[in-house]
């Protein structure tokens, strides 16, 4: 999944149903493609990712 060049919120949004796409299909890996630029989509998908894996 590439979210490179979309907001926080869209971002989240696009990583979420990817990973409902990848459960359903069983796949064994996942790779999530958010850029380097600032860090701010890096750190908000990093956020979402620890928050539903707890």
């Amino acid at each position: 999944m590439d979210v490179r060049g979309h907001n926080i919120e869209d971002g989240v949004y696009l990583v979420d149903k990817y990973l409902d796409d990848v459960y359903l299909g069983n796949y064994p890996f996942v790779r999530i493609i958010h850029g380097k630029g600032t860090g701010v989509l890096q750190k908000g998908i990093w956020s979402y990712l620890k928050n539903i894996l707890i």
